[in-house]
C-alpha cells in the first residue's frame, strides 16, 4: 500500500489520526498558541480539552505504538514503523513514523482495495514497503533512487520492486496463485 500519509504535514496527520480514533466524539482541531503541530479534541466536553501531538509527543505515539501493535526499528539513517505482518512506515522521526504506520493500518480495515494474494511459490504473507528517494552516501557509484516499493513474503523471501505501487501490486497478483 502507498504510503500517502508521508507527503502530508504533521498537523494533518494529527487531524486524521484524531478522527481515525474519535469519530463520534464533537472535537475541534487548532494549533497550540506557539504554531506547533499539536491539535486538541474536546470529546463531549465533561473533562476539558485533551492535547494530542502524534507526530512529536513520545507519549501519544507510543500510545499508539502499543494499542496497534507497531513495532519501531532504528535503521542507520531512518526509523522503520511496521505492523509485523506488510506494512510499514519509514521516517527521520520515530513519532511521525508510528503515526504514519498507523494510519496506514486503519486503511487497510477500511477497504478490501489492493489486496495483495499470497505469495506464488508457498502461500506465505506479502510484505509491503515503500522505499523513500534517497542517496548512497558510502557507495558513491551506485546511482540515486527514487521512490521505490517492494513486496516481499516473509516466508521464503521471494519479491520484486517497481517505482510504481500499482505496477508492483499488479505484477505480484499477476503471478500468484489463487488459492481461493
Amino acid at each position: 500500500m502507498t504510503n500517502k500519509y508521508s507527503k502530508l504535514s504533521d498537523y494533518e496527520i494529527n487531524v486524521l489520526i484524531i478522527d481515525t480514533k474519535e469519530p463520534n466524539n464533537r472535537y475541534h482541531f487548532n494549533n497550540y498558541p506557539d504554531q506547533s503541530t499539536a491539535c486538541y479534541w474536546t470529546g463531549d466536553g465533561s473533562n476539558g480539552p485533551d492535547y494530542a501531538d502524534f507526530c512529536y509527543s513520545y507519549q501519544d505515539a507510543f500510545r499508539l505504538m502499543i494499542d496497534n501493535k507497531i513495532n519501531l526499528i532504528k535503521g542507520k539513517n531512518a526509523w522503520f514503523a511496521e505492523d509485523g505482518e506488510r506494512l510499514s512506515a519509514v521516517n527521520v522521526n520515530p513519532c511521525r513514523a508510528i503515526a504514519e504506520c498507523f494510519l496506514l493500518i486503519k486503511d487497510t480495515e477500511k477497504t478490501d482495495d489492493h489486496q495483495l494474494k499470497p505469495c506464488p511459490f508457498c502461500g506465505g504473507e506479502p510484505n509491503v514497503n515503500r522505499i523513500e528517494p534517497h542517496q548512497h552516501e558510502h557507495a558513491t557509484f551506485m546511482p540515486d533512487c527514487s521512490e521505490s516499493y517492494t513486496i516481499e513474503c516473509f516466508t521464503c523471501e521471494v519479491g520484486m520492486i517497481s517505482d510504481s505501487w500499482d505496477d508492483v501490486e499488479k505484477r505480484w497478483n499477476k503471478r500468484s496463485k489463487d488459492n481461493g
